[in-house]
């Protein structure tokens, strides 16, 4: 979001260190979007921070200081307004940045939180780059929250990601229309994602349609199906484990199946289900 919200946070911690006050910054150790440590501003002005797992480790880095810095609040955990409470109980200023709602308009984290316990509140806007008018939240430009967490995940070394598949995503079949898109477009993401990462990172990409599977959604897109002859989402699991864990080790950009895809002639054919996830591709 381009509503200066960190530009305001480095201008008032500068100002802090103007005045000669002691001050610690943090931000999530998540956020490594532009630097591993800095806070960076839209206009590249910057400050240098403390990355934390933990919004409890502010309180044992924050000693002996006037001011704390906190950026994109909203990336902490549930304790980061009761950490910024204790802080303030200390006559210490707490300062925190974030956005207090999402590309949905609906609260964002724990910035509901922060907000009822701050004494001061500043609310920043965007501008509209189509409108011109004043943005109230941001517009989303990645298409999961798999990319917000790639920065995390190519850290570790043997990470996954797993995406749902659906066999109307794998071959096309009439009156499925957006929802059979949206999953074509899957497959295309995870694809694309298995090669940027490969060489770079331990972080391998895949899909797994789990099939026909007992769910409300089932049942509106089939009504007149044996209920009873569907298997339980909780049967389907293993194949997401063999995905999710050490057994696909090396294995990426893989279009898996949970179970034997149904035939074609009849969409709700019962298919014998397997535990186990195989390559479709």
């Amino acid at each position: 979001m381009f509503s200066g919200k960190t530009e305001e946070l480095i201008r008032r911690l500068k100002r802090v260190k103007i005045a000669n006050l002691k001050a610690e910054i943090f931000k999530p150790a998540i956020d490594t979007r532009y630097d591993e440590s800095k806070i960076i501003s839209h206009d590249t002005n910057f400050i240098q921070s403390t990355p934390v797992d933990s919004s409890q480790n502010i309180l044992l880095l924050a000693q002996d200081v006037d001011v704390v810095g906190i950026d994109e609040a909203q990336f902490f955990d549930i304790e980061i307004a009761n950490v910024c409470e204790q802080l303030a109980l200390k006559g210490i200023r707490v300062i925190v940045a974030g956005l207090d709602m999402d590309y949905t308009g609906k609260p964002f984290g724990q910035m509901p939180f922060l907000l009822s316990k701050a004494d001061f509140i500043t609310k920043l806007h965007a501008i509209c780059v189509k409108c011109g008018h004043i943005a109230n939240y941001s517009y989303r430009k990645t298409p999961t929250s798999t990319q917000v967490l790639l920065p995390a995940l190519k850290k570790s070394a043997d990470a996954s990601v797993v995406f749902t598949a659906s066999s109307v995503g794998r071959r096309g079949r009439a009156y499925w229309g957006a929802y059979a898109v949206a999953k074509f477009a899957l497959e295309g993401l995870s694809q694309v994602l298995s090669e940027e990462l490969e060489g770079i990172s331990h972080v391998r990409v895949n899909t797994l349609n789990p099939g026909r599977a007992r769910t409300a959604m089932r049942r509106q897109a089939y009504p007149a199906e044996d209920f009873s002859q569907v298997p339980l989402p909780e049967t389907l699991t293993a194949a997401y484990i063999a995905l999710l864990g050490p057994a696909s080790h090396g294995v990426s950009g893989g279009a898996f199946d949970a179970q034997p895809p149904a035939r074609a002639s009849s969409a709700a054919d019962a298919s014998s289900s397997g535990s186990s996830a195989r390559n479709s591709s």
